[in-house]
C-alpha cells in the first residue's frame, strides 16, 4: 500500500496475488505514470495484510528523475548589421540534493548530504524509517547531518536533505545556542543570526533517549527549538540557526496545518510565495505526534513534514517553510 511521497497515479493499495507463504517469491508490478514537470521524485510503500497490520516495517521505494526535453532547433534569419555580445542572465534557485545511510538496529547512525560547488547551502532536513527518533539535524560545513537512533529490531534507512542556493554571491554560517529541559518538563531555546544576515533554515541537537523536539521553526532572525524531557534528570540540548549573508535577500516563514488521525500517519505542505524561494523548514507537532520526515517537495516551491500519530486522538502538525526573496 501507498505510504507516502509522490503517489505518481498509483492507487492507493496492491493486492499480492495470493496467500503468500513463507520462502515463497511472488511478483508484484504498481503502474505508475511520470509526472510532465520536470524534476525528482520519491514514491514509498509498504506491506500490509487482510487485518490491516504492517508487517514489512521499511517502506518499499521508487526514485525517477523526470528531465525536460530537448527543443526542437528553429532557423533564424539574421540581417547584417553590428554585433551586440549577449550575456547570459543567471537567476538565483534552490534545488535539493540526499544522502543515504543504513543505520543498525539499536544503533544511533548519522549521514550528511553535500551541496555540489558553486552552490551554498541555506538549510536542510531528513527522512527516517519506522521506530526511528530523530536526534540531530543542522547545517554542517557546507552540507546538511542528520542524525537518528533505530530502536527498531531490523536496520533502517535515514536520509539527510541539504538545500542548496545557486547564482548568487552569498555565504552562510551556522549560529548555535543551547538550552537545558528540566526532567519531565520542557526546554526551549533560540540560536540568533548576527546583524548584516538572516535566517534561512535550522535545526537542532538532542538526547535521542530522553527528548523530543516538537517544534523546530523561525524565531525573529534565528531558529528556536521545543523539546520535552521524557527522563527525570535535567538535560541539555542545542538550537541552531542557519545564516545567509552577503545579499540583499530577505526570509519569510510560512504556515499550513494538517490533522493527522488517531494511530495514523500524516502530512503537511506548503508553498512559498510566488517570486520567492524555498532555503528550509520546519514543523510544530501535537501531543503523540513524532515527526520522521521533513523536506523540500519534488516540486522545488514547497516544504513537507511528515509525523506519526501514537495516540488514539486525532493531532495537529504544522509545517512551516523558509522563503528567501530578493529585490
Amino acid at each position: 500500500m501507498y505510504d507516502h511521497g509522490d503517489h505518481l497515479g498509483a492507487p492507493d493499495t496492491i493486492p499480492f496475488p495470493g496467500n503468500v507463504a513463507p520462502g515463497q517469491e511472488v511478483d508484484l508490478s504498481i503502474n505508475m505514470q511520470a509526472p510532465l514537470t520536470p524534476g525528482a521524485y520519491e514514491s514509498y510503500w509498504k506491506f500490509r495484510n487482510a487485518s490491516g497490520v504492517i508487517f514489512v516495517v521499511n517502506p518499499y521505494w521508487a526514485k525517477i528523475t523526470v528531465v525536460a526535453p530537448t527543443p526542437t532547433p528553429t532557423l533564424h534569419v539574421f540581417f547584417p548589421g553590428p554585433l551586440i555580445p549577449l550575456i547570459p542572465i543567471l537567476f538565483p534557485n534552490t534545488q535539493q540534493v540526499y544522502n543515504q545511510v543504513s543505520v543498525s538496529a539499536g544503533t544511533l547512525g548519522f549521514v550528511t548530504a553535500t551541496c555540489p560547488s558553486g552552490s551554498v547551502v541555506v538549510g536542510g532536513g531528513f527522512a527516517a524509517g519506522n521506530d526511528m527518533v530523530v536526534s540531530a539535524s543542522w547545517q554542517e560545513g557546507n552540507g546538511w547531518r542528520a542524525g537518528a537512533l533505530n530502536n527498531s529490531a531490523s536496520s533502517q534507512l535515514l536520509n539527510a536533505y541539504a538545500v542548496c542556493l545557486y547564482n548568487t554571491a552569498g555565504s552562510t554560517t551556522s549560529k548555535m545556542d543551547g538550552g537545558t529541559a528540566s526532567g519531565g518538563g520542557i526546554g526551549h531555546a533560540v540560536a540568533t543570526c548576527p546583524a548584516g544576515s538572516v535566517v534561512t533554515g535550522g535545526g537542532f541537537g538532542t538526547n535521542p533517549t530522553q527528548l523530543s523536539v516538537y517544534n523546530s521553526s523561525i524565531s525573529g532572525n534565528g531558529w528556536q527549538v521545543y523539546v520535552k524531557n521524557k527522563g527525570a534528570t535535567d538535560i541539555g540540548f542545542n538550537a541552531y540557526a542557519t545564516c545567509l549573508s552577503g545579499t540583499s535577500g530577505t526570509t519569510a516563514q510560512v504556515l499550513a496545518q494538517a490533522t493527522i488521525t488517531g494511530n495514523n500517519t500524516g502530512s503537511a505542505e506548503v508553498a512559498c510565495p510566488s517570486g520567492s524561494l524555498v532555503t528550509g523548514g520546519g514543523f510544530a507537532l501535537g501531543n503523540n505526534l513524532v515527526i520522521y520526515n521533513t523536506s523540500m517537495s519534488a516540486d522545488v516551491t514547497k516544504w513537507n513534514s511528515y509525523a506519526r500519530n501514537t495516540a488514539a486522538g486525532d493531532q495537529l502538525i504544522n509545517d512551516y517553510a523558509v522563503c528567501l526573496s530578493f529585490p
